[in-house]
């Protein structure tokens, strides 16, 4: 995360949600991400952006209709933007009531780290999920490991089975990527591919065509 004047610690993001800090930290992110998503679609790079959200934001009664405003400020279409949480926010009973109201909006959900919390299976059969994401724990030994290999092959039939999309986080070298590629993992992210960049970057990035979607979604 970037602040106007300098990069931020990723401890910040932790120290932000013990304080609640995270909610109005949260809107201003949101916000930002709309208008660069906005300056990308005029420029005819735009897919489709993926954004983190904290348990505490969910717990906003406000939060919803903050995130309509939003776009309707920047008149983007929901079904551009993917809201991300991790599995334990995702079947979170608190939170249950806000994701329904944004998948009526036509918001996409996705469920980051899968695997590692608490078992969220019962959510995918009541719930539409658009996208699962595997945690890098998962992949940086599968090419080695037969149980982290029987894992992440696992998360990427299923996924298949019920057709939604599969993303591998935290792709640091070709073995991995290979690994991928056998199992059936068609969408990766990680260093192997791109390192994190500001907005100027990622838009020189999409302009060079260097950035692939992920059935439409920006990486």
């Amino acid at each position: 995360m970037r602040s106007r004047f300098a990069r931020l610690s990723p401890r910040f993001i932790g120290l932000a949600e013990t304080t609640s800090l995270i909610v109005p930290v949260g809107e201003w992110v949101f916000n930002e991400a709309c208008r660069q998503w906005k300056l990308w679609q005029q420029a005819n790079t735009s897919r489709t952006i993926s954004l983190n959200v904290s348990s505490l934001q969910l717990q906003q009664r406000s939060f919803v209709r903050f995130v309509q405003d939003c776009l309707t400020r920047w008149e983007i279409n929901p079904s551009e933007i993917e809201i991300e949480l991790v599995e334990t926010v995702a079947v979170d009973h608190r939170a249950a009531n806000t994701l329904r109201e944004f998948r009526d909006l036509g918001l996409r959900i996705a469920i980051d780290d899968f695997g590692t919390g608490y078992s969220s299976l019962s959510y995918l059969v009541t719930h539409q999920v658009d996208r699962l994401k595997i945690p890098k724990e998962f992949v940086a030994h599968a090419p080695f490991d037969a149980r982290h290999a029987v894992v992440a092959r696992s998360i990427i039939q299923l996924a298949r089975d019920l057709d939604i999309d599969v993303v591998a986080e935290g792709i640091e070298n070709h073995a991995q990527a290979g690994f991928l590629i056998s199992a059936g993992c068609r969408y990766a992210q990680g260093f192997y591919y791109a390192m994190p960049s500001s907005a100027e970057g990622v838009t020189a990035l999409l302009r060079e065509g260097r950035i692939k979607s992920v059935r439409g979604t920006t990486r």
